[in-house]
């Protein structure tokens, strides 16, 4: 009987342990999507609009405008992330639930 409760509460814990590392492999998988995703559209903001550089000395081809675009897209695809992924809960929070 003691042999059954402790096996029991291993297989729970087995579970939750699992559980913890698919969220994290999740969190991580979007924050690299994130990432990669903000830094395409530096690029090419970079590259398209071109202007002053950010800082010569350090990275010659990094420009300010780069940077904005940077920023706009780790900004558009953390909202696009949201909407997709977090709805329900979003939806859940303004009723009230």
């Amino acid at each position: 009987m003691v042999h059954s409760i402790e096996m029991s509460l291993m297989n729970h814990h087995i579970v939750v342990v699992v559980l913890v590392v698919g969220v994290l492999v999740v969190v991580m998988v979007l924050v690299m999507l994130m990432v990669w995703f903000a830094d395409t559209l530096a690029y090419f903001a970079g590259r398209i609009i071109g202007g002053p550089k950010l800082a010569p000395r350090i990275s010659p081809k990094k420009t300010w405008e780069g940077s904005y675009g940077g920023l706009a897209g780790g900004y558009l695809i953390t909202l696009l992330l949201k909407l997709t992924f977090f709805r329900e809960r979003s939806e859940e929070r303004r009723v009230g639930k």
